[in-house]
């Protein structure tokens, strides 16, 4: 992960803001499907995202905060092991 951060913090917990650029952004998606070939993520699924270099595990948090009246959910990387705020569902939309 990048500390290109400009140095903000999370308006709710105070937290620092990573960003991720360049070779930073790599990440291993980890399926719970017994369905899927881990060729392609499926709409649906349910996926863990796990940085690659430092093993840090993406977590959503309930941790609203409001920027130009859009709001925003914190999501923070923690190490250990996967539980169910790790869990991300899948949600393909179309283009109207």
């Amino acid at each position: 992960m990048s500390d290109e951060s400009n140095n903000y913090k999370s308006p709710s917990t105070g937290n620092w803001e990573v960003s991720c650029s360049g070779s930073y952004y790599e990440y291993l998606i980890n399926s719970d499907s017994t369905n899927n070939n881990n060729t392609y993520i499926k709409s649906k699924e349910i996926v863990n995202i796990r940085h690659i270099e430092s093993n840090f595990i993406l977590r959503s948090h309930e941790f609203p905060f409001t920027i130009n009246n859009e709001t925003y959910q914190e999501v923070v990387g923690h190490e250990g092991r996967v539980e169910g705020n790790d869990k991300w569902c899948i949600e393909l939309f179309e283009n109207e």
